[in-house]
């Protein structure tokens, strides 16, 4: 199921001049912020400003992250035990 997601900060006095800018650049950081923690959406962000406010809404985002999967490999086994099959300190410091 999609969501819809809303983030306001409220500041002080921001400069007329600069909130075209903040306004887009706040947007854009939300969204690669949001790819980065692999949360995908239907749209890109909207921005939106005032002068003491940023917001950015994302329409429909996916509730769950999308699935992760990361192969780690540790030490041989040649390395990682001793002969009688106690663990050596290279098999701990993967542990």
């Amino acid at each position: 199921m999609d969501r819809e997601l809303l983030i306001e900060v409220g500041c002080e006095e921001i400069p007329a001049g600069w909130l075209p800018a903040l306004t887009a650049q706040f947007a854009r950081q939300l969204d690669a912020r949001l790819k980065e923690f692999r949360l995908s959406s239907s749209a890109p962000a909207e921005g939106f400003s005032t002068p003491r406010r940023l917001t950015a809404r994302v329409a429909k985002l996916v509730e769950r992250q999308s699935d992760f999967e990361e192969l780690v490999t540790g030490p041989p086994v040649s390395a990682a035990f001793k002969p009688g099959g106690e663990a050596t300190p290279a098999a701990l410091g993967f542990a």
